[in-house]
């Protein structure tokens, strides 16, 4: 197990004779030991000792600095926000006609149209075409995030709060997931594997919906397994069940896929112990298989877009245009005039050797000390921690030597099943591999269980072992502070300071700005809609609104003399009462030509960013 840390060493000639030997030693272990029990049950005191050292060390780190972390929003939550600002123009904003204005989407809109709580609950139910950047529209994290505007106020910390207690109970259900099925040993160990993820952390310190899907997976994961362990299963568990299983389907569009495996893994298994199957069990298969048909009818006449869509970004989509075609399989094209299982072939081989290799990128061990998160997605390291990798080959060991139990069968056959739809989605990120948390950290759990269990009958003292693990942690934990928490994070300046002169507004204000480079889209905008929100949420009068982005662009100056007259009355008329322009460098040109037009003109900000504020001056008369 130490020399098994040396294969993240900078040695290269390190590396295979480390690999043969440790991979030798694993095989002899699990031969030798493979059919002993794979975890002591004792100990039952000592793992909730541990779950509430997890927690304790997640909430920290979750929490700390909450609301301004990354600097401004990331491009997902400001999508989550508002929407982008040139999506189509709104007639109204508050009933006042803002005919150059651009319509808000998200929690925007559903607070634009005064939309109750319950309202808003109850729209959750009905599947959103599972999209990340559409996290408003989940339940766990879409509805609870929506209250809590309405309860606390606008602002990031709320729009993030509820993905870390998302994270907070997905830690706690994980626990007793794998304290039921696999000892508390391992109940603690995945809790702590869970709660110190770098994943997981990052996913619960912004608001979006994988945090929220984590939690909702694992709880349809715990209920299934408890209705298949059941030897007489009542109705209710049946039940409860189906509701966990439909609940999941409310969240990101992986889940989805998670749950068409767990159904498919009830029929397996009442395929293959029929005749062994109480009666209990297949009537609640029964109770499963008809909420199945019921939801998916129900969701048809409520409109509920595409269960698997996941806005067509799959091979199978994709490669109807040429440019992918070429990019994928150069040569394809040679190959359609001869034979088309040849091309379609040729094609799939292209793509999987993109994915496969993005999809290795994230699940081989490696030690990142950067994360960068200025891309959708964020550029995360593998699964795991690296040097937990021998424990979760080991776990994996575990359970192909008990593939013949349910747990067991299940995790194997989720990343199995799972990873073939994955190599078929346009790209392989941190994004869509994100629910591989839960098996990663289960057999994480169970390598680390073994562990305890060779040191156990090695007769290594109590202290020493629970020595070894608060190192292993402190280890885990300087690696995520590192990854997640830079000492300097970025500051996005132009969000602050147009924040800020929104807030200082007494009625009504627009925003044009063009300070989102393409691949930041909105973060900064999406920030100051916030603030937008929060003053409208006071005072329903002092509202707000972003000027397209076309329209920005027909008058920032770009032209040989002054802008059209359409496009100057339009500017003129969004500066009643008051318009702000960002940066003033970008439209010192229509100063001249609407101050004519008895619109006052003032620059501002800092030094670092100026920005124009137009107010409309009242008439003679």
């Amino acid at each position: 197990m130490l020399l098994a840390g040396a294969l993240l060493w900078p040695l290269p000639r390190w590396t295979t004779p480390v690999w043969i030997g440790s991979a030798c030693a694993l095989l002899i272990h699990l031969f030798i030991y493979g059919r002993e029990p794979a975890v002591p049950r004792a100990g039952g005191n000592t793992s909730r000792v541990y779950l509430g050292i997890a927690l304790a060390i997640a909430a920290v780190l979750l929490f700390q600095n909450l609301g301004g972390y990354a600097g401004s929003l990331q491009r997902w939550e400001a999508s989550v926000v508002g929407g982008y600002p040139d999506t189509g123009p709104c007639t109204t904003v508050r009933n006042v006609p803002r005919p150059h204005c651009s319509a808000p989407f998200g929690f925007a809109h559903a607070f634009e149209i005064d939309q109750g709580v319950l309202s808003y609950t109850a729209q959750r139910l009905v599947w959103t075409g599972g999209i990340l950047s559409m996290g408003n529209g989940s339940l766990f994290y879409g509805a609870p995030t929506y209250a809590l505007f309405h309860i606390i106020g606008f602002s990031t910390w709320t729009l993030r709060v509820s993905a870390v207690i998302a994270t907070l109970l997905s830690i706690v259900a994980i626990y007793f997931l794998a304290r039921r099925f696999f000892g508390p040993v391992a109940g603690a160990a995945a809790a702590m594997m869970l709660g110190l993820n770098a994943s997981m952390l990052f996913y619960g310190r912004y608001g979006s919906s994988p945090a929220g899907t984590v939690l909702a997976v694992a709880l349809a994961v715990f209920c299934t397994w408890l209705f298949l362990e059941s030897d007489r299963p009542r109705w209710w568990m049946a039940g409860a069940c189906a509701v966990a299983l439909y609940v999941a389907t409310l969240q990101y569009a992986p889940a989805r896929l998670t749950v068409l495996i767990l159904l498919g893994f009830i029929l397996l298994v009442l395929v293959l112990e029929w005749r062994r199957s109480p009666t209990g069990r297949m009537r609640g298969v029964a109770v499963i298989v008809g909420a199945a048909a019921v939801v998916w009818v129900l969701e048809s006449v409520a409109g509920g877009q595409g269960f698997l869509s996941g806005q067509n970004e799959h091979f199978f989509y994709q490669t109807k245009f040429p440019d992918i075609v070429r990019n994928v399989c150069p040569t394809c094209a040679a190959l359609r005039p001869q034979s088309e299982l040849a091309y379609q072939i040729a094609l799939l081989r292209g793509w999987l050797k993109i994915t496969w290799t993005e999809y290795l990128a994230l699940i081989w061990p490696s030690v990142q000390t950067q994360l960068l998160h200025d891309w959708d997605a964020p550029r995360l390291p593998n699964l795991y921690y690296g040097p937990l990798f021998l424990f979760i080959v080991w776990g994996i060991g575990c359970s192909l030597r008990r593939w013949r139990e349910r747990p067991h069968a299940f995790l194997l056959l989720w990343v199995a099943a799972g990873t073939v739809p994955l190599l078929l989605t346009n790209r392989v990120d941190s994004h869509r591999i994100m629910l591989f948390v839960i098996p990663v950290s289960l057999w994480a759990a169970l390598g680390i269980g073994e562990a305890s269990r060779v040191m156990g009958q090695a007769r290594v003292p109590r202290g020493v072992q629970h020595l070894l693990a608060a190192a292993l942690t402190v280890t885990v934990i300087a690696n995520d502070v590192r990854l997640l928490w830079p000492l300097q994070p970025p500051q996005a300046t132009a969000s602050y300071v147009l924040a800020d002169e929104v807030d200082r507004q007494p009625g009504p204000v627009g925003v044009g700005a063009l300070i989102d480079a393409p691949h930041d889209t909105y973060r900064n905008l999406g920030f100051v809609e916030l603030t937008m929100l929060e003053r409208e949420r006071h005072d329903p009068t002092r509202t707000g609104f972003f000027v397209t982005e076309s329209r920005l662009i027909a008058v920032k100056g770009d032209h040989d003399g002054a802008p059209p007259a359409s496009d100057l009355q339009a500017l003129e008329h969004l500066a009643d009462p008051t318009l702000i322009l960002a940066p003033a460098g970008e439209f010192r040109g229509v100063v001249t030509a609407v101050e004519a037009d008895g619109v006052r003109v003032t620059e501002a900000g800092i030094p670092a960013f100026r920005f124009l504020r137009l107010v409309r001056l009242p008439s003679a008369g």
